[in-house]
């Protein structure tokens, strides 16, 4: 008989935890002046710390979402990060961002690496990339410009995965 409630119980806690994660949450993510959509945004909900990616049309979408008060998080490359506050009851929610662009600025990087052949004077080799030479290059990420200084290549896991490589 003890049995019997257990199962009962656990079939019930079961059953609630479902009918929770049925919500779902999705949106457009746009351009904050042009008003044009923006693909491959990185949305990201804190508390359950799952995340997803827009599509090409800006659009994304969550699925399987406990009821309650979240954080979501919206980041794009050369816009400000977005941070919005979201109460999930219903089982269809909606949460559109318009993300307002943004001027980020590097003063010159300086790469070092050891010469094996000649230590006489120096015993590292200088290379000095500026700001202006980054710009004019008009690589996409800071590592795809520094593969281009003697020296430097990069590995990539995938997408925006990178690292560069200083002489093996």
């Amino acid at each position: 008989m003890r049995l019997y409630y257990i199962k009962t119980i656990i079939f019930f806690l079961v059953m609630t935890v479902i009918a929770n994660a049925q919500n779902s949450l999705s949106g457009k993510i746009t351009d904050g002046k042009t008003g044009t959509a923006l693909p491959a945004v990185d949305i990201f909900i804190r508390e359950l710390q799952r995340g997803v990616i827009s599509d090409i049309d800006g659009n994304y979408s969550f699925t399987n979402l406990p009821a309650g008060n979240f954080t979501v998080q919206f980041s794009y490359v050369g816009y400000k990060t977005a941070v919005k506050s979201v109460k999930i009851l219903k089982e269809n929610n909606e949460l559109d961002a318009a993300l307002e662009p943004t001027k980020l600025e590097i003063g010159e990087v300086i790469v070092l690496g050891n010469s094996v052949l000649s230590q006489e004077k120096v015993p590292y080799k200088v290379e000095v990339a500026s700001a202006k030479d980054l710009r004019y290059n008009g690589m996409v990420t800071l590592t795809q410009t520094l593969a281009e200084l003697p020296g430097i290549s990069t590995l990539s896991n995938g997408l925006a995965i990178s690292k560069p490589v200083i002489r093996g």
